[in-house]
Order: structure tokens, then C-alpha cells, then sequence
């Protein structure tokens, strides 16, 4: 049986992804995990603005200067207009 991405019954909710590994949708495997987890090892990114070493796996900002711009620290899309703000990052 090759890979398939169908419901085979949906009262019990169990997706067939190959003839050996049947899994539960409302769990989710240690398959599809592993690509995002966390190492220790790995060497953190640094932040496009500052430079500083960014402490969130898959981040481009550091949270300072995400938070000063009024963007998302891990794609950089405009969250918040700072115009009129006083903001502080102590």
C-alpha cells in the first residue's frame, strides 16, 4: 500500500501514511516534529537590525527591536503602526 493522505474511517479518524505507520489526527507524530524542534547545538541566528544572537528558533528579529518596529519577530510583517507611540524597550 503506498502513501495516502485519505481518511479511511472517519468515526475513528485514522489517516494511513504508509503500510507500517498509522496514526490518530488528534495526535500529533513525532514525524512531522522533528524538522521544527529545538537543538541546543545549532548555532542561533542573529538579528537583522542590531545584530544581536536571537534566541528563538526561525526568527529573524531579536524581541527588542521587533517590539520597537511593530513587527513579527520571525517573518517581519507590519503588526502594529508606532507612529504615535512612546515606546521604550526597558
Amino acid at each position: 500500500m503506498k502513501s495516502s493522505g485519505k481518511v479511511l474511517d472517519n468515526t475513528v479518524n485514522i489517516i494511513m501514511l504508509t503500510e507500517n505507520e498509522i496514526i490518530r489526527n488528534d495526535r500529533k507524530p513525532n514525524v512531522l516534529i522533528l524538522p521544527t524542534r529545538f537543538s541546543p547545538y545549532e548555532k542561533f541566528a542573529t538579528c537583522k537590525i542590531c545584530r544581536q544572537k536571537v534566541h528563538q528558533a526561525g526568527s529573524h528579529y531579536c524581541q527588542a527591536c521587533a517590539y520597537k518596529k511593530g513587527i513579527c519577530a520571525m517573518c517581519g510583517k507590519k503588526l502594529l503602526d508606532t507612529k504615535n507611540y512612546k515606546q521604550s524597550s526597558a
